[in-house]
């Protein structure tokens, strides 16, 4: 739009009037173009930050306790002797985890693996507790 300073006779004092025009067509595509380009950018940011937020929800759990998030193991094991029975949600972790209740358990955990040969379980399947660690629950 152009404002033009018109002096119209029949009026007592000059007044603006509004032209249309004074843009060019293709000016106005590349303002429009640039918008929705604006607007997928925003789109493709907001959609990547909201990945990023759920994946660190998932991963924190995850890593400040050593074990998946979707698993609810119970509160203590109760190992005696050499040997342990699996039972739902048992993990390697847990095991190890009371087997060790303070301090890092990954040495236990891999202790564990190696004893058995297996690094996943399955309810009733029996895990071997090697020598040095028999006897060292909190339960």
């Amino acid at each position: 739009m152009t404002a033009v300073l018109t002096d119209l006779s029949n009026h007592p004092t000059p007044r603006l009037v509004l032209v249309e025009g004074g843009r060019a067509p293709a000016a106005r595509r590349r303002r429009a173009l640039y918008r929705r380009r604006r607007l997928a950018a925003l789109v493709i940011v907001g959609v990547a930050l909201w990945a990023a937020i759920q994946l660190v929800s998932v991963m924190v759990p995850v890593l400040l306790e050593g074990e998946s998030a979707t698993t609810s193991p119970r509160a203590t094991l109760e190992i005696h002797g050499d040997r342990y029975v699996a039972q739902p949600g048992d993990t390697m972790w847990a095991i190890a985890r009371a087997l060790t209740p303070s301090g890092d358990v990954r040495a236990t955990v891999h202790r564990l693996v190696e004893t058995n040969g297996f690094d996943t379980l399955a309810v009733g399947q029996e895990v071997r507790i090697p020598a040095e660690l028999v006897g060292r629950t909190a339960a």
